[in-house]
């Protein structure tokens, strides 16, 4: 009998392990930590009874006892803590928590010396008798205390599970809450077996605990007996950047999200069922579509009635940032404005621009539109996301011209740094099978792997070729497949890269050869009028490979692909292939997955930097100074260098920036250009007037929406070292970060 309970015991040991690595997998699926932690402390518990089912004497049962304890008095705690937080059940004070903690902790240290206290074991001793030698214990105030204590916690646990089993209206949801309420009970028959002295010196309650915890994992992770729907609602509710306030029919004020409270911060002192004390009262008295403006920021206010019965019982109040909306449109009618008075060549640009902008602009104003009408929550998400998709679209386009305008001024300059060609090689292949998504196209990539590791050269214009070559063919090729291939060829000190792009797309007329790397020009507009795009791409990348003493050329059949040649000429830094001595062959690119070429760094991909899912370097010890004369500007820079551990200071006008300066040293300054009064350019130049090598060599970078044709210019001119465009993205501000604080 000794043997079979002590082999119960391992198999309980090893499948608790089990267990517990199969949370520490999935505790990114939902809040699982109390549960894993509840596993490791059964672990840990189990491990000390096979140690005290295995003594031989006294001393050794009881160090095993003590290894016990160290799982054993937080098993419940844990546990009850879990179910709790799965039920979503907030009632219970922290504060309470926090003492059941420190009890937990009293317990363990009783048992630790309980030589030295008689208060958990007034005595001990090693007796022969029962199933298995053993250590039998004259129990103390503290252990019933304990007993109780666990007894409570599995018995709360137990109730909340029932209680929320009877607010549960699906049938399968309620069967499986049912059996993680039979599965609580569990660990209190066993309690009560062994305290009732049945076992004959065999405690069970670690075997079954583990069992209990492995269920209850079972349960939780592939049963699902969670509101997965409650909690992406409640996330989307206060992670959506619309500002969302909740009021009762008469308008007292119940609840509100974050964007809501950012909006009006004193929000966050307002307690559900009070009155809507705030300065801007006038908005949620107004009837229908309201507009305002709060510091520098646009916002349109929509009234959606929350019905019970066929009775108003609230309403829902959703305040959308226009801002960016309003600037964009700004911007796009001074580029009208451009175009009107620009040559006959610049008008038949401005016919094709304006079908090419009022594509996403008129997604951008109707699914807004919708938005406002609309009271899913789910059916808003997906406007929100088919807003920013369209945003990103119109933000390309004008990319795509700015660009232009810059090669053909001649002021598009390459900025050589050294980059390693593998990473810069994943990057691209990923970037390009995340838009060809489920497409019936095959994505191929045939890439000499004895090209050098690290070469020199301009790794973005770099990354432009080969982006707008892959996304000329994504678009135009519906079925087949698209083949990236990249060959070289020694040239002096350095080497020719030489490219292509295959696909099976719609190809080109022979007439239309001579018009495809023109600017401003579609070919065959009539059949492709429904492909988006500014006509810019194939000229922006003509223009680049001449800038980087290359060549190129297309073959094309009608009806049946293209292939597009280019070849660069780059530096070489470390000659090492990039993909080792591997057999060079033809890779299909797995579909929705991130591929490695040759099994070379992959840099995390598909994931949002700002989700924190990926390290940032720390800057703790760096002061940075974000000047914007815009609060809410200066809120979201602040917001994005959290990511790095900097906590910076903010001036909100050119004045302030220098006097702030003088008082304390900035390893970087954030300048923002268009300010009141002294803009970022004029107090950039007054800082280096200033006496001293620190005024002369701070770094400061401009933050600007200005990115006309020039302004870099003038930005270097008046000492700034660097600028990063408007809308700020994370990983702009990331590189010029490890550029000037590295």
């Amino acid at each position: 009998m000794y043997h079979f309970l002590l082999g119960l015991q391992v198999i309980g040991l090893v499948a608790g392990l089990t267990c517990t690595a199969r949370l520490v997998q999935l505790k990114s699926y939902v809040d699982l930590k109390y549960l894993l932690l509840a596993a490791v402390c059964a672990n840990v518990y189990t491990g000390g009874y096979i140690l005290e089912m295995t003594s031989t004497s006294l001393e050794s049962a009881m160090v095993a006892y003590s290894f016990e304890y160290a799982g054993l008095a937080f098993v419940a705690y844990l546990y009850a803590r879990f179910i709790f937080k799965l039920c979503g059940e907030k009632r219970v004070p922290h504060w309470l928590w926090l003492t059941g903690m420190a009890f937990n902790a009293c317990i363990l240290f009783f048992v630790f010396f309980y030589k030295y206290t008689p208060l958990y074991y007034t005595d001990v001793a090693w007796v022969e008798t029962g199933l298995f030698p053993h250590v039998e214990t004259s129990k103390g105030i503290l252990y019933y205390a304990f007993a109780l204590y666990e007894a409570v916690a599995l018995t709360s646990a137990s109730v909340e599970l029932w209680i929320c089993r009877r607010s549960i209206t699906i049938a399968s949801e309620q069967k499986k809450v049912t059996l993680l309420f039979a599965e609580s009970l569990m660990s209190l028959l066993s309690m009560f077996a062994v305290m009732a002295g049945v076992t004959g010196g065999y405690d069970s309650s670690s075997l079954v605990i583990s069992i209990m915890l492995i269920l209850t994992t079972l349960t939780a992770t592939y049963g699902r007996s969670f509101d997965i729907a409650g909690i992406a609602r409640d996330d989307m509710f206060q992670s959506v950047s619309t500002g969302i306030i909740v009021t009762d029919a008469r308008r007292i004020y119940l609840d509100s999200n974050i964007a809501a409270k950012k909006i009006f911060p004193e929000l966050e002192e307002l307690a559900p069922g009070q009155d809507l004390c705030l300065h801007e009262r006038e908005i949620f008295d107004a009837e229908g579509d309201y507009n305002f403006q709060k510091e520098g920021k646009f916002y349109s206010v929509k009234y959606s009635p929350i019905e019970q019965s066929g009775i108003t019982v609230g309403y829902t109040v959703i305040i959308a940032d226009i801002t960016d909306v309003r600037k964009q449109m700004d911007e796009i009618r001074a580029l009208k404005d451009q175009a009107d008075v620009a040559n006959e060549a610049k008008s038949i640009f401005l016919a094709n621009m304006s079908h090419e902008i009022r594509t996403p602009l008129n997604a951008i104003i109707g699914m807004a539109e919708l938005t406002q009408k609309e009271q899913s929550e789910a059916v808003i998400k997906e406007y929100v996301t088919q807003i920013k998709s369209a945003g990103e679209m119109l933000l390309g386009i004008v990319s795509d011209v700015l660009d232009f305008s810059k090669a053909e001024s001649g002021k598009l300059d390459l900025t050589p740094v050294e980059f390693d060609f593998g990473e810069l090689m994943n990057s691209i292949i990923n970037v390009t099978n995340m838009r060809i998504g489920d497409k019936p196209v095959d994505f191929l990539v045939d890439i000499d792997p004895q090209i050098p590791a690290t070469l020199y050269g301009s790794d973005v214009h770099i990354r432009q070729i080969f982006m707008n070559l892959l996304g000329n063919a994504e678009k135009f090729t519906e079925r087949g497949h698209i083949k990236l291939s990249v060959n070289f060829r020694g040239e002096g000190s350095g080497i020719r890269l030489y490219g292509a792009v295959e696909d099976t797309g719609i190809g080109i007329k022979q007439e239309n050869m001579d018009d495809l790397f023109k600017a401003f020009t579609q070919i065959d507009v009539k059949k492709n009028r429904w492909k988006v795009g500014s006509g810019l791409g194939l000229a922006i990348f003509a223009q680049l490979v001449t800038l980087m003493n290359g060549t190129y050329k297309v073959e094309s059949e009608y009806g049946k692909g293209s292939t597009f040649f280019f070849n660069i000429s780059l530096d070489v830094v470390a000659r090492e292939p990039f993909g080792g001595q591997v057999r060079r062959t033809e890779y299909k690119v797995p579909k929705l997955a991130a591929f490695s070429l040759y099994n070379t760094k992959l840099k995390e991909f598909g994931k949002s930097k700002e989700s924190g899912e990926k390290d940032m370097p720390d800057y703790s010890s760096k002061n940075i100074l974000v000047v914007d004369d815009n609060k809410v500007n200066v809120k979201v820079l602040s917001a994005f260098l959290k990511h790095f551990n900097v906590v910076p200071d903010a001036a909100y006008s050119g004045q302030e920036s220098i006097d702030m300066v003088q008082k304390k040293h900035y390893d970087l300054i954030f300048m923002d250009q268009m300010m009141p009064e002294m803009d970022g350019i004029e107090a950039t130049m007054k800082i280096r007037e200033l006496e001293g090598n620190y005024y002369a060599d701070v770094p400061i970078i401009a933050c600007t929406a200005n990115v006309v044709k020039g302004v870099e210019e003038m930005f270097f001119q008046a000492g700034m070292n660097d600028f990063i465009p408007k809308p700020i993205r994370f990983e702009n501000l990331e590189s010029k970060m490890v550029r000037y604080l590295s």
